[in-house]
């Protein structure tokens, strides 16, 4: 179970990165160099696991169904936050397609996992926590996956070294 946990939510790692990039570069609202957007998101991603790892720290070997309401929960509230930083961020033309789909598939991430909490609201298990919409969180946690990967495709082609940690190599 912690194993499929983990596959689900590499996904929301990158989106909590995406996030916290957007929320550190959006002050004045004007548009940044592609090397500037990769830099943030790469900042972003290496604080955004401190956070992550935070709101997870319910999801351990011995976490029953109530702690990972709790984890996911706060998850929730996380993604929301950083989804509002995400949509005020200006990134340049050459990755405005790739970064749409990135909120775009990060507003469904957000989505899921509120249906998710909501219909595992009386599971009684983990894994009638996760047979009540697991399987729609994780298809949308894998969409998100590939606009992550799309963007580091994105980087490496115009020279820049980016690692977004967009997949799962445990997988």
């Amino acid at each position: 179970m912690i194993r499929r946990l983990a596959g689900v939510t590499i996904g929301l790692g990158m989106l909590l990165a995406v996030g916290a990039g957007a929320s550190a570069c959006s002050s004045g609202g004007d548009q940044l160099t592609l090397e500037e957007y990769f830099q943030k998101l790469e900042e972003a991603d290496n604080r955004a696991q401190a956070g992550f790892d935070d709101a997870g720290q319910e999801l351990g070997e011995d976490a029953d169904v109530e702690d990972f309401r709790a984890g996911f929960s706060a998850l929730l509230e996380v993604v929301d936050g950083l989804l509002s930083d995400l949509g005020k961020l200006e990134p340049p033309d050459e990755v405005q397609e790739a970064h749409d789909e990135a909120l775009d598939a990060g507003e469904t991430v957000r989505d899921e996992l509120a249906r998710l909490l909501e219909e595992g609201e009386d599971a009684t298990t983990i894994d009638e926590f996760f047979a009540a919409g697991g399987e729609s969180f994780e298809a949308a946690d894998a969409r998100f996956t590939e606009a992550c990967v799309g963007l580091e495709e994105i980087a490496t082609s115009n020279d820049i070294t980016v690692d977004l940690d967009c997949n799962d190599e445990d997988e």
